[in-house]
């Protein structure tokens, strides 16, 4: 548990973020679950919760009118 000032008084702080991801096309990864848990006491009094899970899906290549130019500098 890490200790810290905060206006000139007490917070106590604890948190994690773990990041999930997956390779989609062309060898691009993207993230896919982020768990985020963090927990903050002020004052000693005053306590501030976040656990969040957030999901992603259904990745696509986005579609466009303008066609693909290879650089000729890149084999």
């Amino acid at each position: 548990m890490d200790q810290g000032r905060w206006a000139g008084d007490r917070a106590v702080l604890d948190g994690i973020i773990k990041m999930e991801q997956t390779r989609v096309d062309d060898g691009i990864w993207m993230p896919e679950r982020v768990e985020v848990r963090a927990a903050a006491k002020i004052f000693l009094t005053k306590s501030f919760v976040i656990d969040r899970v957030l999901t992603y899906s259904e990745y696509r290549l986005p579609q466009t009118d303008v066609p693909a130019i290879k650089d000729p500098a890149i084999p």
